[in-house]
């Protein structure tokens, strides 16, 4: 990777993960692209964390490393708009401490950025932990995130374009704080590029900050209430977002969605479903034709059997069965 590259800050937020940090920073280090720096936000952990981070300072001084350590824990949104102003990078890119990227994560996203004029390149997930699996996230469409969150954490984001948009503290210890801040960019009018070969390694724990204090049916009325907030602030803030014509825009994203479908689906049964069917019918009258020979096979053998029964050799034949068994008896003796 070229050294006259732009700085991209890579942005870590830290909360009691000293068991993980050093993972995620060894996964930066290992990055093919150079010009980087780190910023890593503390955010009152109560283990070990700032310890580990200042040994790994001092144990890779080469390495651009600036560290905030907070005396008390404030939440994710602060500790992210903190990162934020603290970047000096062309471009910015958040990594939680307990995951880890690829060596060719973070040039794939600038080299997309560069070439499509991107403000914000987002890519795939692969889960490892607790769970494991690959997201296969939609390209970008704008109304489709109107809905719901593709856009992972871990995305690389041109900081000029950010403006004054920083990560709402009112969601500060909820959720959807993340989406919120997608959401608020896409409707700001940014240029959004999905990349196909960058995956952040995304660690599943049995405790997560998002799910284990409310019951899913909970979760799902949190996820409506923090979306109509979302919606109702950004159409005040930029227009043309209503909750009609969300609902409008994904009816139609749907019904091409649909018809996509019912074409494929179409092309399956012309090239595969219906030879298969006339395959198994001819095999179906092929046996009906065996068993109708069989049936006249079995209808010979009868007349034939019956023919032997009635004829005269049959009739001595038995006639004779009992004076031999008589004379069998009298031999014996």
């Amino acid at each position: 990777m070229a050294k006259n590259n732009p700085l991209i800050s890579i942005l870590v937020c830290n909360f009691n993960y000293d068991r993980y940090i050093r993972e995620t920073l060894d996964s930066i280090r290992a990055q093919d692209y150079r010009n980087l720096e780190i910023i890593i936000i503390d955010d009152g952990s109560e283990d070990n964390s700032v310890s580990v981070v200042k040994e790994y300072m001092h144990e890779y001084p080469e390495t651009t490393i600036h560290l905030k350590a907070k005396t008390k824990n404030e939440g994710v949104c602060y500790a992210r708009n903190d990162a934020i102003d603290l970047a000096k990078g062309e471009y910015i890119l958040f990594l939680d401490s307990d995951d880890t990227i690829p060596s060719g994560y973070v040039s794939s996203m600038y080299k997309t950025s560069a070439e499509q004029n991107a403000d914000v390149v987002y890519g795939d997930v692969r889960k490892f932990g607790d769970e494991t699996g690959e997201t296969d996230y939609p390209e970008f469409i704008r109304e489709k995130l109107l809905l719901y969150n593709f856009v992972n954490i871990s995305s690389l984001v041109k900081k000029a374009s950010l403006g004054e948009h920083r990560f709402d503290v009112k969601l500060n210890k909820k959720t959807l704080e993340d989406y919120d801040f997608w959401l608020g960019l896409a409707l700001k009018g940014l240029h959004f590029v999905k990349v196909k070969d960058a995956y952040l390694n995304y660690r599943i724990q049995d405790k997560s900050r998002n799910e284990n204090s409310l019951t899913p049916d909970k979760r799902i009325l949190q996820f409506i209430d923090i979306w109509k907030y979302s919606v109702k602030k950004y159409s005040a803030l930029y227009g043309g977002v209503t909750y009609e014509n969300i609902i409008e825009a994904e009816l139609e994203y749907r019904v091409k969605e649909i018809g996509q479908e019912l074409s494929g689906l179409n092309k399956v049964v012309q090239q595969e479903l219906l030879p298969e069917l006339k395959t198994r019918a001819d095999h179906i009258a092929q046996l009906d034709e065996r068993i109708e020979e069989v049936k006249k096979l079995n209808e010979i053998l009868e007349e034939t059997l019956e023919h032997i029964r009635n004829s005269l050799s049959h009739r001595i034949g038995q006639a004779l069965k009992k004076p031999a068994r008589i004379i069998k008896k009298a031999l014996k003796k």
